[in-house]
């Protein structure tokens, strides 16, 4: 089963998070900018970017400069953020963690 974990809980990743809970899902955290990601990241294997469109770059440098720090494997993971008006590729440097990236706008119902 997976375990999700968002950066970002704002409107979105708490709307998601509540959603996917009633769902019988597991949520392992959510992280706001003021936290450190390290530990959401750790336990997650399916991994929401739910920030505004224009934090989701810096949201993903800090997630990838913590993981420098302790250099986790993540080939396990999915990593997607929920902008309408970006691609996959706002996520860049978290495809060299060998993780799948993608993205979930807002008009996909789920």
């Amino acid at each position: 089963m997976e375990k999700i974990g968002f950066i970002g809980p704002g409107r979105v990743g708490k709307s998601l998070s509540d959603y996917f809970q009633s769902k019988g899902l597991t949520v392992v955290g959510l992280a706001s900018k003021n936290d450190t990601y390290i530990e959401v990241i750790r336990q997650a294997t399916l991994l929401f970017i739910t920030t505004q469109d224009r934090y989701i770059s810096s949201a993903m440098d800090k997630l990838y400069a913590e993981l420098d720090k302790s250099v986790e494997d993540m080939s396990d993971t999915i990593i997607l953020h929920c902008s309408g008006a970006l691609s996959s590729n706002e996520l860049g440097r978290a495809k060299k963690l060998w993780c799948l990236c993608c993205f979930l706008p807002p008009s996909y119902g789920i």
